[in-house]
């Protein structure tokens, strides 16, 4: 084996170090990019977290609306609930300061799309509530439901 520096070929001089050292730079470059692109993640699946946990808040304060009013007598009286993470949710909407109470938006016949074919002395009520709920980091939610019920006219009303 020659190993006297001034025989090598000079066009072959630290090509292998260059080689070496270019590899090196794309490598780290590919794992800089990989950890930038996991902490992007990591941030949106906290938002998207963030965001669905208030989006049901609002939804549960829908169910909670939809079993006060089919008890009997109706309660409609303003409600509001904090949760365990600091979420809130209130009957109201969002620009309102403090909850409000569900709204009855009719006595009287059957809406469009529902007949009632057994008999008369029946009246359906129907209610609005609108449900708001606010999430830590900025998140929040309204929905607004809209539901009817039938009853006798000899009942409550």
């Amino acid at each position: 084996m020659n190993t006297n520096p001034s025989s090598w070929n000079r066009g072959e001089h630290g090509v292998a170090m260059i080689l070496a050292i270019l590899l090196l730079l794309l490598l780290s470059g590919i794992g800089v990019a990989v950890i930038d692109h996991s902490g992007d993640e990591s941030a949106v699946t906290g938002s998207t977290r963030r965001s669905s946990f208030t989006f049901y808040a609002a939804d549960s304060g829908i169910q909670l609306s939809i079993a006060r009013v089919s008890q009997f007598p109706p309660q409609l009286n303003p409600f509001s609930a904090t949760f365990a993470d600091g979420t809130t949710m209130q009957s109201g909407g969002r620009s309102s300061p403090a909850p409000e109470p569900i709204e009855r938006t009719n006595i009287g016949a059957p809406p469009d799309g529902y007949s009632i074919v057994f008999g008369s002395g029946y009246v359906t009520e129907t209610y609005r509530a609108t449900i708001s709920a606010f999430g830590p980091g900025g998140s929040s939610a309204e929905l607004e439901s809209k539901y009817s019920k039938m009853q006798s006219a000899g009942s409550y009303r």
